[in-house]
């Protein structure tokens, strides 16, 4: 499979192997998703090493095999036989003695971060609240941008909002070992966190996705009746490959208490190719941050309720940025919608907005995580409950990343703009254009609160202050 030339290849520095010649897994992960824990381990070498698999099988014993290896990541799964636990138990312990080798730990399971919910609703209140709107009075969001779902399957091929959401390369079913990622009947969570961030807006259907971004599907999990699981083998090897099918934004709504060393690897990887990687933080109710959102190269997200943190979520001070998660309408499966409450909500909100904001400014990963922690609204909460604050999708649009640019003004019908991108608001009647009305809309509010709120964006003279000699400064700007 070619790997097309897209924005971020530009700005990345060094190359990245695809999923051929990476990746090998026949044969790790059954095909229903289900994993052995401790049954199958996963073996990190040293960098020095020669090869991954040759180095991993001179330690292995006889009653396991080599399974599946990584050679990005430079791991591999060792399996076990159900009869040997006490020997993969033994190995995990003994491997790590050899200076080859890293690491090694059971093959764990990753759960999503969903809380259940009721049934579906009428508007979406997210949006109005991380002022979207305003944002897509600017941008709707760019095809260009990237996307990647580690999800369970996700309703892309014909769910209404979301069959046009994917490029030409839909994604890759790590679960299936195809490149197919649909959902098993029953598993939702994958196509309700895309929807938030990617549904289709203006096509007439359903609801609005924040972000018009390009939809990268990546299942690396299946639902059961006891919830998702997702082996740490097939996130890490679906964070790989996301990054190297070039996604600009990474969302992981799925998490555990422990971290492992293998996602601890793919997310160290996915950071330094220059994607931003947005995690769910977890439903502990106050209490720990998962990982991998915990881990320091994940923007983790809590989840409000109102201005407030939600009562289920975690916090902590891994907590970088905060984003409604209660009750968010989203797709789901059979081309139908539901509420959706977690921080698996609260995730793909920011990622969203990082799709907006990639779409506006042209940002490598750290510029965009420090974007929208600056550009975040302090909700006056601790920071372990809020990071920066909630996210803003106007905010991160109309705020220049170098904090050149102009704050937008919100509670309004039509909030001034700035067409010409100067820094001035020239468009004072927020009609979408500059003219003589402008001319007259400043006039008769020169004194207004909006107007002395932002000197400088009205500043049309350029001697530090705004009164009738802007009026005349703009009019004659305009006749020119």
């Amino acid at each position: 499979m070619t790997v097309p030339l897209t924005r971020r290849t530009f700005l990345r520095t060094t190359g990245a192997a695809g999923l051929l010649g990476a990746v090998s897994r026949a044969g790790a992960t059954p095909p229903d998703g289900s994993t052995t824990d401790a049954h199958e381990v996963l073996v990190g070498v040293a960098p020095s090493a020669d090869s991954v698999r040759s180095t991993v099988e001179r330690h292995v014993p006889r009653v396991a095999s080599v399974a599946a290896e990584n050679r990005t990541l430079g791991y591999a799964t060792v399996t076990f036989p159900a009869e040997a636990a006490d020997a993969a138990t033994e190995f995990i312990d003994t491997a790590q003695r050899s200076p080859a080798i890293e690491y090694a730990e059971p093959n764990v399971v990753y759960r999503g971060t969903a809380t259940p919910n009721d049934p579906r609703f009428n508007g979406q209140r997210a949006s109005r609240q991380v002022n979207a709107p305003e944002a897509w009075d600017t941008t709707f969001g760019d095809r260009d941008v990237t996307i990647a779902m580690i999800e369970t399957g996700i309703e892309y091929d014909s769910h209404p909002d979301l069959q046009n959401s994917t490029g030409a390369d839909a994604g890759y079913d790590f679960v299936g070992d195809d490149d197919r990622p649909l959902p098993e009947p029953g598993e939702v969570h994958g196509t309700e966190v895309a929807g938030i961030a990617t549904a289709r807006t203006n096509n007439d259907e359903g609801i609005a996705g924040l972000s018009q971004s390009t939809l990268l599907c990546v299942r690396v999990g299946s639902e059961t009746g006891s919830g998702i699981k997702a082996d740490a083998a097939a996130v890490a090897d679906g964070i790989e490959w996301a990054t190297d099918h070039d996604a600009d934004v990474i969302n992981v709504s799925l998490g555990r208490a422990e971290s492992t060393e293998t996602v601890g690897r793919a997310v160290e990887y996915a950071e330094s190719q220059g994607a931003l990687i947005v995690a769910a933080a977890g439903n502990e109710s106050g209490g720990q941050v998962y990982y991998p959102a915990a881990r320091k190269e994940c923007v983790a997200v809590a989840a409000l309720d109102g201005e407030d943190v939600a009562d289920f979520s975690s916090t902590g001070p891994e907590i970088e940025l905060a984003a409604p998660g209660t009750n968010l309408l989203t797709t789901t499966l059979g081309g139908d919608y539901t509420r959706f409450t977690g921080t698996s909500a609260a995730a793909p909100v920011v990622s969203g907005i990082a799709g907006l904001a990639l779409a506006r400014w042209d940002l490598t990963g750290p510029e965009l995580r420090t974007h929208l922690r600056e550009t975040a609204v302090d909700l006056g909460l601790s920071a372990e409950k809020q990071g920066a604050g909630r996210v803003d999708a106007a905010n991160a649009v109309q705020v220049r990343p170098d904090g050149t640019g102009l704050k937008p003004i919100n509670g309004y019908a039509n909030p001034p703009t700035d067409p010409d991108d100067d820094g001035r608001y020239e468009d004072v009647n927020g009609d979408g254009d500059a003219g003589i009305v402008d001319v007259q809309a400043l006039f008769a509010n020169r004194d207004d609160d909006v107007v002395a709120s932002n000197p400088d964006a009205f500043d049309f003279n350029g001697d530090g202050s705004t009164g009738i000699v802007d009026v005349q400064a703009l009019f004659t700007e305009l006749a020119g």
